[in-house]
């Protein structure tokens, strides 16, 4: 250990030097020909390596680069995947606002905290490891992602199996606090789209006909901001808003997106959970001319969660649960998410009961510790 801290102190410079490189690279996420950029300087220092190396490409969103290095002893040696994300949250021009600078025994500017330190970090590891004559057992996949900052909605699947594949998974994000703490859990995180319709009026002449959906766009965040709970590991907060349209008109549209965070591992439960609600119901459904609840609908989603199918219910689209008037099952859904995120069994006890007379089916399910 101590060979390998010695042979990293010695390449302090130049470490330095590479994250000021990677830095002046802006790569804001949305932004794909800037990802590209810094994925393709980050492809080329991987293959001065001798890493196999080779782009995920993607056509709306950046690039992702995956990278092989040693193949291990045999087809049993396993496998450690090393993650990380290329892009950041810094729009295009941050450079010029705050520019790439050592102060203070820290490095600064847009990505250089989260993550480009942790990239070039990865790269100086393996340097390390070869200088000081190591060679791992496992073999080592390095997979950088374009759009991490904004959900790895593009990358999720790839992570997925190659995480599958693996042993251990170190990811790169940086440390916590200053004393550089390591981060052994990561948070869920959960987002959704708060929408208010009012009614537009003149807001000088008839106000009172009016309806301000901004107004209670306000009142509603600030009763979000109640279930922030650090203690439990619970944030919420409300990033994007807009509404309104001239000032003199009270707006009859608000919107605002918010991004809930929830540690699931540190939930006091752990005894059972049980649900009961109404599932399609007649009067939503054109499925049936509004008569009687979309039993067919219903007995496909009852039967994937009594087998712990948590695949078909992802697939359930909004448009299909909208036309089996499935719109309260939205709950099952969380449901569904949790049981899944917390690793639950099939229920110990359900029951179904479907229905011509009321206006929806019913279930009960009561899920295993």
């Amino acid at each position: 250990m101590r060979k390998l801290l010695s042979e990293l102190e010695s390449r302090r410079e130049d470490m330095i030097r590479l994250l000021d490189k990677f830095v002046r690279c802006e790569s804001p996420s949305h932004e794909k020909a800037a990802v590209d950029r810094f994925g393709a300087m980050v492809l080329a220092e991987w293959r001065r390596r001798g890493a196999n190396v080779r782009l995920l490409r993607q056509s709306r969103l950046g690039n992702h680069v995956h990278a092989e290095l040693w193949r291990g002893d045999g087809s049993q040696a396993g496998q450690i995947l090393v993650l990380g994300h290329l892009d950041t949250v810094y729009p295009l021009g941050s450079l010029a606002k705050m520019p790439f600078r050592i102060s203070g025994g820290r490095a600064w500017g847009p990505g250089a905290f989260d993550m480009k330190a942790g990239l070039v970090l990865a790269l100086f590891a393996v340097d390390a490891l070869r200088a000081a004559g190591h060679r791992p057992q496992k073999r080592v996949v390095l997979f950088w992602n374009s759009d991490e900052e904004i959900g790895s909605e593009t990358s999720r699947r790839a992570i997925e199996r190659e995480a599958l594949r693996s042993d251990a998974v170190l990811v790169l994000e940086p440390s916590f606090g200053r004393e550089g703490r390591l981060k052994t859990a990561r948070k869920g995180v959960g987002s959704a789209e708060i929408i208010i319709r009012g009614r537009a009026a003149h807001a000088g002449i008839n106000p009172g006909s009016g309806v301000n959906a901004v107004h209670e766009l306000a009142l509603q965040i600030e009763r979000l901001m109640k279930m922030n709970d650090p203690g439990r590991g619970i944030t919420v907060q409300a990033t994007v808003v807009a509404g309104g349209t001239v000032s003199n008109v009270i707006p009859d549209l608000a919107r605002a997106e918010t991004m809930v965070n929830e540690v699931l591992a540190r939930s006091p439960y752990r005894v059972a959970l049980v649900a009961s609600s109404s599932w399609s119901h007649a009067f939503l459904s054109p499925k049936n001319g509004y008569l009687w609840p979309d039993h067919e609908g219903d007995r496909l989603l009852f039967d994937a969660i009594s087998r712990a199918d948590w695949a078909t219910w992802r697939k359930r689209s909004l448009a299909e649960m909208e036309y089996s008037g499935q719109h309260e099952m939205l709950n099952w859904m969380a449901l569904a998410g949790a049981m899944e995120a917390l690793d639950r069994k099939p229920p110990v006890i359900q029951d179904y009961m479907e229905t011509y007379i009321l206006a929806s089916d019913k279930c009960f399910l009561s899920f295993p510790a």
